[in-house]
């Protein structure tokens, strides 16, 4: 069973984390643009976010389907994940199923791409050979739940916020560079030379920092899915035991990662799964 009050909670504060996150990318962005070019940068950014608003429901998910070679499952050779996926949908409110699609790659994983009208759920051969039907549930309700919360556009537009400040970034450093006998003969905004040096790196931080938030937060809908968070728990559990290596394990036992956490665009595995069984009752 599953502790509702407590998952619900999780995800409100989740959302609001989100949203700062969010509006703090477009406010350092907006600071940027409008050092450069006044209010005429304001406006650039405006245009970028309507463009992006108008392309994006029109990019097909079989374009990345196919850059992964990817080939599609339906219930004729794999009944059971088809039948998983549509129940799942049922479930998170979607109009439309995923389409569920095949990876000859031995690696671990699944990938989600499109919005809730037109999306598609990728799994790699080595997902489906190590996760058992329980755990392999879990992981789909996890990507069905990425799909049903909007986080592919929420995270698309994430990643244009950082690509338009590392842009401005980079013209603002130039105009410094070409303006420079002149600042040298009056005093140099150090604060602005700074801003525009350093405003790339905290919008890749917060942007690292919204997909760390949208992965916990798809973990708290998959458990709304199945009823289940022992089964994604599982399956995380898993999946991180068997990409550490054998040698990892035996050089790092209490667990190593070459990058701190906040350089990650996932949390910690270990993280996720204690929240996961918080979320279960207590046994009577």
């Amino acid at each position: 069973m599953v502790n509702h009050r407590s998952r619900w909670k999780r995800r409100l504060i989740n959302i609001l984390e989100s949203l700062l996150l969010i509006l703090a990318m477009l406010a350092l962005l907006a600071l940027c643009a409008y050092l450069i070019w006044g209010k005429d940068g304001i406006w650039l950014v405006l245009v970028s976010f309507t463009i992006f608003l108008i392309v994006t429901p029109w990019i097909s998910p079989i374009w990345l389907m196919r850059l992964y070679r990817a080939q599609p499952l339906n219930d004729y050779n794999f009944p059971f994940g088809a039948v998983l996926v549509r129940r799942l949908s049922r479930s998170a409110g979607l109009p439309v199923a995923p389409r569920l699609y095949y990876i000859p790659s031995a690696g671990l994983n699944a990938i989600s791409t499109g919005h809730t009208h037109n999306s598609a759920i990728a799994v790699t051969d080595g997902l489906l050979k190590f996760l058992n039907k329980r755990e392999l549930a879990g992981v789909l309700a996890h990507e069905i739940s990425h799909i049903h919360n909007n986080d592919i556009w929420i995270m698309g537009l994430a990643r244009l916020i950082g690509r338009l400040t590392s842009v401005m970034s980079q013209i603002g450093i130039v105009l410094l560079i070409l303006n420079l006998p002149f600042l040298l003969a009056g005093e140099i905004p150090w604060l602005l030379v700074a801003l525009l040096i350093f405003s790339p790196l905290v919008s890749t931080i917060l942007q690292l920092g919204l997909s760390r938030i949208r992965e916990y937060d798809a973990d708290l809908y998959a458990v709304s899915l199945t009823d289940d968070p022992r089964g994604l728990a599982q399956a995380l559990q898993k999946l991180d035991y068997i990409e550490t290596g054998l040698w990892r394990r035996i050089l790092f036992p209490g667990g190593y990662s070459s990058l701190p956490s906040i350089l990650r665009s996932h949390p910690p595995t270990k993280r996720r799964i204690e929240r996961l069984l918080s979320l279960q009752h207590p046994p009577r």
